[in-house]
């Protein structure tokens, strides 16, 4: 791990060092090419690659979202559309797992008519990942984002969970799920003192309300 981040000298920074790495090495990758954002697909993938596992496999840390929000800053970067550039990116022919992260990627994008704009005054974004042999893609449409908070307006989820023996058990855990993503990413909070965590437990955490929940689609 220091191999990639550097001497790990503060555990509970280690998340900022692996984003920053991931910077570096992006940033590296484009100064060979004279400063232009011409690097291809395959090797912003490795960059993220090599960052990614080093935080998933040899790091017990949570960090909510931040793999698929490294991939827009590298989307952006690169000046090509997140969608596309996650379709670009799921390239291997050979595992017969791209086919259905393909199919998941782009039923969700169909959903929510990607290729269209939003209402004025909204903006989307798009995201895909794997737990337990399943694929779910979402697309969030948000409005009113400010220092403080942003409004959920519209949530859209596809899922492929390769067996549905109860698809109406299927549909609630995905909304029960947006749910807890939606608390964790706008009221989840965690403070640190000398790497050591002052919240004992969750009780202090607010939760989204029965009139804040936005229009979901599964």
């Amino acid at each position: 791990l220091e191999d990639v981040v550097g001497p790990v000298t503060k555990p509970h920074e280690l998340a900022g060092q692996v984003k920053s790495a991931a910077r570096a090495l992006f940033a590296s990758l484009t100064e060979a090419r004279g400063g232009a954002v011409t690097v291809d697909v395959a090797e912003q993938a490795s960059a993220l690659s090599a960052v990614t596992i080093a935080m998933a496999d040899l790091v017990d840390l949570w960090e909510p979202g931040d793999p698929g929000t490294m991939i827009d800053e590298l989307a952006a970067a690169a000046k090509q559309d997140p969608y596309q550039f996650r379709r670009a990116l799921l390239s291997n022919t050979a595992d017969p797992m791209t086919a259905r992260w393909l199919r998941v990627l782009d039923t969700v994008a169909a959903a929510c008519k990607w290729t269209t704009a939003p209402p004025t005054g909204r903006k989307r974004g798009i995201a895909i990942g794997a737990a337990f042999n399943s694929i779910v893609a979402e697309v969030v449409e948000v409005s009113n984002a400010t220092s403080t908070g942003v409004t959920v307006n519209r949530v859209w989820l596809a899922i492929d969970c390769y067996l549905s023996v109860n698809p109406g058990q299927v549909e609630a855990q995905m909304q029960g799920g947006i749910v807890h993503g939606m608390n964790a990413a706008l009221y989840g909070q965690q403070t640190f003192t000398n790497g050591a965590a002052q919240a004992k437990n969750f009780r202090n955490n607010r939760m989204i309300r029965a009139g804040e929940m936005p229009q979901i689609s599964v």
